[in-house]
């Protein structure tokens, strides 16, 4: 049995996972593969360049990360005021979970390139995966003014609308996106489940047939068509639909072993540890954080994870080590500040607790955890103003974020 958790309360529902389950999620595959957008010759397009740019983009898709991090540095190079190489390095960097680097090299696509859609969706993702979600919404709405048809804004509006519990705006936003998109099996798994939420069984069992047809190692979309089933009465077909999503489930984990070692598949290891933290399995969650992390020493997000862990196993040196380098490796990762913060208050420092706490915030305002912290830490200086203050900043940010639209395994957006 694996060490259990030590520490002050948690809110419902699970604090890790409200930090790092959207990673399943908002990875999701729900466009093919996008070439550069494309551009009149010019110096840009020199044989260096293309071969550079060119090569870099594969290794992208075959999931050569770091490869391909140094040929798409080089065609940037080579050719500054390009954006496409800056496009794929966020492509690359949000894969590989480093969100900050993402959403720079994002932010140079669009400064090079005003009318770069693409480059605008992923800095809506990086957003998003962050938990910053106002700047999604003001992004989405940027793309939506752009392009009122366009299907990547329209789903991941849609995906937002249905986390804040609005399932008539989700499904009309998805359904525009199918129409736009009919081969895409992501946005018919999303509508799927947003038709399952306005109890309307018979259109989700249609929609998510459909989206396991087009994909059918969609384990997300397997899962849910089977309780559809289950809601319409359809016994028989829901026990087979059950029947394949198990034995799909066992190929994927089995596929999954010995993936330690290899970069491509180091975001299975990651959902393995957040689901062994949050089944309280700390000896599990540390051996899979310590294994990304020595592949990936510079992943701010799993060196912070791994702190945490350590923190909630009452290894206090050893979690302060991990989140102060969390820190040092990303200077806005709220979810360090925090952890750090609520060590603090563990050793009797309220003040410093305060002081991170506030950090937290300011790093990540929609952030809503921090907030749940800094209210027990009044609470318990008797400030219950403040308390009942930050309380309902909490539950009013908690109600914004929502729930996790789905359990998706695709983890490839683009």
């Amino acid at each position: 049995m694996g060490a259990r958790r030590k520490g002050i309360a948690s809110p419902p529902g699970g604090r890790f996972g409200a930090a790092a389950g959207c990673l399943a999620v908002l990875l999701a595959a729900c466009a093919p593969d996008s070439a550069p957008p494309p551009r009149p010759p010019g110096p840009a397009d020199s044989v260096e360049f293309r071969r550079h740019l060119d090569h870099g983009i594969e290794l992208f898709r075959r999931g050569a990360r770091r490869a391909a991090e140094a040929e798409l540095r080089r065609a940037a190079d080579l050719a500054p005021g390009d954006p496409r190489p800056h496009l794929f390095l966020g492509r690359n960097f949000y894969a590989e979970n480093f969100f900050r680097q993402a959403e720079a090299e994002f932010r140079r696509a669009v400064e090079l390139d005003r009318d770069s859609v693409e480059a605008r969706v992923g800095l809506v993702l990086t957003h998003e995966v962050k938990g910053n979600l106002s700047a999604s919404l003001r992004g989405l709405e940027e793309i939506l003014d752009r392009d009122p048809e366009h299907p990547d804004g329209l789903f991941l509006r849609g995906r937002l609308a249905y986390r804040r519990g609005d399932f008539a705006a989700a499904a009309a936003d998805l359904e525009r996106a199918a129409r736009s998109r009919p081969e895409d099996p992501q946005i018919r798994y999303q509508l799927g489940l947003a038709r399952l939420k306005q109890d309307r069984p018979e259109e989700a069992v249609t929609v998510l047939r459909e989206a396991v047809r087009l994909d059918p190692g969609h384990l997300g979309a397997q899962q849910a068509f089977s309780r559809a089933l289950r809601v319409l009465g359809a016994t028989a077909e829901a026990e087979a639909a059950e029947k394949r999503f198990a034995e799909a489930a066992e190929r994927r984990f089995q596929e999954a072993q010995g993936s330690r070692a290899r970069d491509a598949n180091l975001a299975d290891v990651r959902d393995r540890a957040v689901e062994a933290f949050n089944s309280g399995n700390l000896d599990l969650a540390l051996a899979e954080f310590r294994a990304i992390v020595a592949a990936r020493p510079g992943d701010s997000q799993a060196v912070t994870y791994l702190g945490s862990t350590h923190l909630a196993r009452g290894e206090r040196p050893e979690a302060r080590r991990y989140l102060e380098r969390g820190l040092e490796l990303d200077p806005d990762n709220a979810f360090a500040w925090m952890e750090l913060g609520r060590l603090a208050a563990l050793e009797g420092d309220l003040g410093r607790a305060e002081e991170f706490l506030r950090r937290a915030i300011e790093a990540n305002p929609d952030f809503p955890l921090p907030r749940y912290f800094l209210a027990g830490i009044y609470r318990n200086q008797d400030r219950i103003r403040e308390s009942e203050q930050e309380m309902a900043k909490f539950l009013s940010l908690r109600d914004l974020a929502g729930e996790s639209p789905g359990e998706s395994t695709e983890r490839e957006y683009w």
